[in-house]
């Protein structure tokens, strides 16, 4: 099993596992492409009361990942960070106290984020004008005004 097709026809490598996947109720997003598993379903998508579970039977690369999670921001109307450097990654949380973005650096490299206005940085108290520096493997939590 070397790659997986998606609905559009498009290919992405995957590797790891391959697990057969069985459609009760759930709809095929991407279909393995060669050998035994051929046409079978890789991920899927299921309701779930009023929200949805995705399941992959393999790792796709992350190109793959790019386009369906960004798919599912734009579906559902989740504002995202266009352009992140390699290995950040970005959440956003809401609560009783607020909305905040908790930014990761899971590299091992100091990396540079733009951002497109100014946030309160609340690990180090920085106010953070237009980009923020994350050291190797750095947290910042930005709150959201």
């Amino acid at each position: 099993m070397d790659f997986l097709r998606d609905a559009f026809g498009a290919e992405y490598a995957c590797s790891q596992w391959c697990d057969l996947l069985e459609l009760k109720g759930a709809e095929p997003l991407a279909w393995y492409g060669d050998d035994y598993y051929a046409g079978k379903p890789a991920v899927t998508v299921n309701a779930c009361g009023q929200g949805q579970i995705y399941y992959a039977g393999t790792q796709p690369e992350e190109r793959f990942w790019t386009g369906l999670l960004g798919g599912i921001a734009d579906k559902f109307g989740i504002p995202g960070f266009a352009g992140l450097p390699e290995g950040v990654q970005i959440s956003r949380r809401s609560g009783e106290n607020g909305s905040f973005l908790f930014v990761l650096n899971l590299s091992r490299e100091p990396q540079t984020l733009a951002l497109p206005r100014d946030y309160a940085g609340l690990l180090g108290g920085a106010i953070h004008n237009g980009e923020l520096k994350l050291e190797p493997f750095g947290v910042e939590i930005l709150r959201l005004l």
